[in-house]
């Protein structure tokens, strides 16, 4: 799982990538890096911190993640930034005081892009 502007040793980071069964990795280290974009399961950015947003704006216009999942981590879920990211080719957003719901959003994305069907509502 590939995140931006979100710190890769961050315990809570390491247990959701754990429970996930995906590696963490910076996407610094992805663009312009060793690792192949492709083997990105999804990219978990904090959208609001103008760096991770630059780097992934211009990988995504050097063709980067086109089939790979792009969450955008942000502040306000009301805000500007949610609407700016959409624009930009993100495929869902979570608030900062929502991470709990994280692991959910990205094994649901996973699982619609492995072509497994969705789990029903409890």
């Amino acid at each position: 799982m590939g995140l931006a502007g979100i710190d890769v040793g961050n315990p809570a980071i390491e247990q959701l990538c754990s429970r996930l069964g995906v590696e963490p990795v910076s996407l610094e280290d992805v663009v312009g890096g060793d690792r192949p974009l492709g083997a990105l399961e999804c990219l978990v950015l904090a959208w609001e911190e103008r760096g991770s947003r630059e780097l992934f704006l211009q990988a995504q216009h050097e063709g980067y993640f086109q089939d790979t999942p792009v969450v955008a981590v942000v502040n306000d879920p009301w805000g500007r930034f949610v609407g700016e990211a959409f624009s930009a080719g993100i495929d869902d957003f979570i608030g900062i005081f929502e991470l709990a719901g994280l692991e959910r959003k990205i094994a649901a994305m996973l699982r619609c892009r492995a072509g497994a069907p969705r789990e029903p509502r409890s």
